[in-house]
């Protein structure tokens, strides 16, 4: 049995994290961008909006949870672009 190396194949067609990722995709963030430029994070900030989103369907509330979820969750995973935001700060 063949393991699949794409986090994408592990996640169904029509899961809502596609309709998150290209809402998020599809929105003008140029300001939040401007804004974000001057802040020590390196994570895209559409990257943590899609994590922000998702959690919020998801209910999860807590920025550890979803430091946790980016970490441990395909879903948060393909979301994150396998990067590991610290939303704790």
């Amino acid at each position: 049995m063949a393991i699949s190396s794409a986090i994408e194949d592990l996640i169904p067609e029509d899961h809502v994290c596609f309709l998150v990722e290209n809402f998020i995709d599809s929105l003008d963030i140029s300001v939040l961008e401007e804004d974000m430029k001057e802040q020590a994070s390196c994570i895209h900030p559409g990257i943590l909006l899609k994590l922000l989103v998702m959690g919020v369907l998801d209910k999860v509330r807590s920025s550890r949870r979803l430091a946790k979820n980016a970490r441990e969750n395909v879903i948060y995973m393909h979301l994150a672009e396998k990067l590991t935001p610290d939303l704790e700060q």
